[in-house]
């Protein structure tokens, strides 16, 4: 059965316009166009793109995925494997939080004394810095982007401009996710004057970064009149 293009981001979540980037950057093919020009997917490509989302979640950047699901030797099979072994040892480590949780929970209530060793079960020593991790790593591949356009810039062509313009734009969409996904754990546990506070001072943060970022740029000049 073949999908369009609209249909794949329906089921996968994924954005037509990053579904247009990974055509255009060669990581995702459609299987045919129509005679409209359209994009159709069938089974084999929405395989792929489950690895691709599996790599995703795992922090792998596209220029790694595409060069991993470009080896001759990768397997499909194999690399679900490797994926569950990762997300069992996630799940593993999120019963044990929850299991911290309940006790906490019966110790609070005094039913059940909790010894001070086991409030802490669970907990690795890089969870704290998580949020500021994938934030640094996001802006490492922005400064990146931005160094490799500044490089070419005198020799840019349309195609190039066009693959940084939506890399760009992808990492943007996920700065603004990874906001989301922690302002909704920040708003669980603190007031939301408090949440609204710490956002504020993280745009500033983040505008101080950009324009250390933006630093690295060229200047546009105008061409000299003739």
């Amino acid at each position: 059965m073949a999908y369009t293009v609209k249909q794949v981001a329906a089921m996968s979540g994924v954005s037509v316009r990053t579904l247009h980037f990974y055509d255009e950057t060669g990581l995702l093919k459609p299987a045919h166009l129509g005679a409209n020009g359209y994009r159709f997917y069938e089974e084999p490509q929405l395989l792929t793109l489950q690895q691709i989302l599996f790599y995703r979640e795992l922090g792998f950047e596209l220029k790694q995925i595409k060069q991993i699901l470009g080896r001759a030797d990768f397997e499909k099979a194999a690399a679900l494997q490797s994926h569950r072994k990762v997300l069992q040892k996630n799940l593993t480590r999120t019963r044990k939080l929850i299991e911290t949780i309940d006790k906490t929970i019966l110790h609070l209530k005094g039913t059940k004394k909790m010894k001070s060793k086991e409030m802490f079960a669970g907990f690795s020593v890089a969870a704290g810095d998580d949020r500021f991790g994938e934030q640094t790593k996001l802006g490492d591949q922005k400064l990146a982007l931005i160094q490799e356009y500044a490089h070419d810039f005198l020799d840019m062509t349309n195609e190039k401009a066009s693959t940084l313009a939506h890399r760009a734009m992808e990492l943007d969409d996920q700065r603004l996710a990874l906001r989301h996904k922690y302002y909704n754990v920040l708003a669980k546990a603190l007031p939301a004057v408090l949440v609204a506070r710490f956002f504020q001072l993280d745009n500033q943060i983040q505008l101080v970064v950009d324009l250390q970022i933006a630093s690295n740029l060229p200047i546009i000049e105008e061409a000299p009149p003739k």
